[in-house]
């Protein structure tokens, strides 16, 4: 069984600064608020870390590669690459922080297409 993931990355890009990259679909499934709640988290992060969090009333799960960035400036950032899944595929999962883990995007010196394509994780991940 394949499970299609949708995602985004907020973060920087050197002298381009911050983008938003997302799945066509995102704003389709996800309130602006809890889009908005998933980019700001992470602020004071001292060393890279990977978090779930449930969004009930999107009956999503959210998790979340976070990591504490600078730029040429020397100005503070935090790289964000949220995968997100529906809490029903996500239940089913036995272990789900290594079969996320492959697929989180840790670093880009360009941003790529947008919109991102949605992330599928078959049996052959799991």
């Amino acid at each position: 069984m394949a499970i299609s993931c949708l995602q985004f990355i907020f973060g920087q890009f050197g002298k381009l600064g911050y983008k938003f990259l997302k799945t066509a679909d995102l704003n389709q499934r996800l309130s602006e608020s809890s889009i908005i709640e998933l980019c700001r988290q992470g602020g004071g992060l001292k060393k890279e870390i990977v978090q779930a969090r449930f969004l009930d009333n999107e009956n999503m799960v959210a998790i979340s590669y976070l990591k504490p960035t600078s730029d040429e400036m020397d100005r503070s950032g935090i790289w964000n690459h949220t995968i997100l899944i529906h809490i029903n595929d996500y239940l089913q999962l036995t272990e789900p922080g290594k079969i996320f883990a492959p697929y989180f995007i840790r670093e880009l010196k360009e941003p790529p297409k947008n919109p991102l394509e949605p992330i599928i994780i078959g049996e052959k991940n799991e």
